[in-house]
C-alpha cells in the first residue's frame, strides 16, 4: 500500500483528504465530493477556507457529503480571489452552490445555520 493509504488505514478518527481538481473525500466512510471548476487566481488561504467550511457544516450536523461539497465550494471561491483574507461569506457560498447544481445542499446549510442561530 502507498504511504497515504497506510495513513488512512491507521487513522481511527475523521480523515478528510483534499484532492484539488479531483475534489475531496473521507476515505474511511467511502464518501467523495467533486471539485468545482473555477479560474485559479491565488491559492493562498484555500485550505483554510476549505477547513473552516467543512468544520462549520460538520458542527451543524450536515451529512458528510454535504460538508465536503460546501468545503470544496469554499476552496473554489477562495482560489478565484486574490488575498488570504478574501474567504467567501455564507451568502456567497449559498449562491455558488445553487448555481453549481447543489441547491439542495445550499438549502440544508441555510436551514441548519438559521436553526442554529435561532437556538442561541
Amino acid at each position: 500500500a502507498r504511504g497515504g493509504e497506510r495513513l488512512v488505514e491507521a487513522y481511527s478518527g475523521m480523515l478528510v483528504v483534499k484532492r484539488g481538481e479531483e475534489g475531496s473525500e473521507v476515505p474511511r466512510l467511502g464518501v467523495r465530493a467533486p471539485a468545482f471548476r473555477v479560474e485559479v487566481v491565488d491559492t493562498t488561504g484555500a485550505g483554510d477556507a476549505f477547513d473552516a467550511a467543512f468544520l462549520l457544516c460538520w458542527k451543524l450536523g450536515l451529512p458528510i457529503r454535504d460538508c465536503l461539497v460546501v468545503a470544496n465550494a469554499a476552496g473554489a471561491l477562495k482560489v478565484a480571489r486574490v488575498g488570504a483574507q478574501e474567504s467567501p461569506t455564507l451568502g456567497e457560498l449559498l449562491s455558488f452552490l445553487s448555481r453549481g447544481g447543489f441547491a439542495d445542499v445550499a438549502e440544508r446549510l441555510a436551514q441548519r445555520h438559521k436553526a442554529n442561530n435561532l437556538a442561541r
